[in-house]
């Protein structure tokens, strides 16, 4: 798959008409896609099986988010999304957390933001401190978008693997429904866990 999405790319730099640069954009696509699909499956089976493994360096929660906006930024553009950052300034320094695993659940967890938030929405990341000591400090995210919400009927079963609200969301916004799953079983490692409010046409906040 790595290897198609390469060649599609090396395709795009040379000479090709229009409708063979679109062709060549779905191909880039879809192969994208279904990489996501192959990396969230490997991930959910290593941590079924325990082999899913932390590795914390000293790392910045602003760089981390910032990196994540930057991969989720053209998506933001085209619809019109307006996302704001608050920081709690004590966690400007630099703190030891596996920041490619952080960086994962934020990329989920504001692709899905991006994804159900119409055009011209918000979505807002807050991060503040819970509890600070010399040894530990408990981070507290918080991701709230304008979308369309998730009915209270459906709340509990969301973290399932493979569920999606309902199969004609599915086929509308696509997703394998692994994502909050993964999220889960990560945040368990670190000794934490995912919880969600939302309200049907108001929007959603994942914490």
């Amino acid at each position: 798959l790595n290897g198609i999405t390469g060649a599609g790319q090396l395709l795009l730099d040379t000479g090709l008409t229009p409708q063979q640069r679109e062709l060549v954009r779905i191909l880039q696509t879809s192969s994208s896609a279904l990489l996501a699909v192959v990396n969230d499956i490997l991930d959910l089976s290593r941590a079924e099986h325990g082999k899913l493994d932390l590795l914390p360096t000293p790392a910045s929660f602003e760089k981390c988010i910032s990196d994540t906006l930057e991969i989720l930024k053209q998506r933001y553009i085209e619809k019109q999304i307006h996302v704001e950052v608050i920081l709690d300034p004590r966690l400007q320094e630099l703190h030891l957390f596996d920041a490619a695993r952080l960086r994962q659940i934020l990329l989920n967890l504001l692709g899905n933001a991006g994804k159900f938030t119409p055009s011209g929405g918000r979505i807002t990341v807050s991060v503040n401190v819970m509890s600070q000591s010399d040894s530990e400090t408990i981070a507290v995210f918080s991701i709230h978008d304008t979308g369309i919400g998730i009915p209270a009927e459906a709340l509990e079963s969301i973290f399932e693997p493979f569920n999606q609200v309902d199969s004609t969301r599915g086929r509308t916004f696509g997703g394998s429904g692994l994502g909050l799953t993964i999220c889960q079983r990560l945040l368990g490692l670190m000794g934490s866990s995912l919880s969600v409010e939302s309200t049907v046409g108001v929007g959603s906040t994942f914490t």
